[in-house]
């Protein structure tokens, strides 16, 4: 099976929109609704592609998930896609975000616009797991 794109949200609404729009091009989703099932998950499926939420079961939950996502070896390389709608943390957050080499979405979000973004991050994926690179 083709590795998932892991969608993580607390809004169950918002991952089931991930997921028809994903799944509507060819994609397989998976969500998580707090940072620690995402990273267990994240491990277990070393997917293709992180979508995330800042704002979780805390303020800083995605972001602090993003910093461990950066600091461990197995998932430094996969491409993440921080979408938040909290402007304010976006604008004081930018400068760690663009460090952290993720590309950001605004909510609410432009489907073309996020179709266009997942393209860009997963153009270069492969099956291949990121642990072997």
């Amino acid at each position: 099976m083709d590795r998932p794109i892991v969608v993580v949200d607390d809004d169950p609404i918002y991952i089931d929109l991930l997921r028809d729009i994903l799944q509507d091009e060819g994609f397989y989703v998976v969500g998580c609704q707090q940072s620690a099932e995402a990273m267990k998950t994240i491990w277990l499926t070393l997917p293709l592609l992180i979508i995330l939420d800042l704002r979780m079961e805390a303020p800083d939950a995605g972001l602090t998930l993003l910093r461990q996502l950066r600091a461990d070896q197995t998932t430094v390389s996969i491409p993440v896609i921080v979408c938040s709608a909290d402007m304010h943390v976006l604008r004081t957050t930018a400068d760690e975000l663009a460090q952290l080499n993720c590309a950001v979405i605004e909510k609410p979000f432009d489907i073309d616009t996020l179709l266009n973004v997942v393209a860009m991050q997963t153009q270069h994926a492969d099956n291949s797991d990121p642990a072997d690179k």
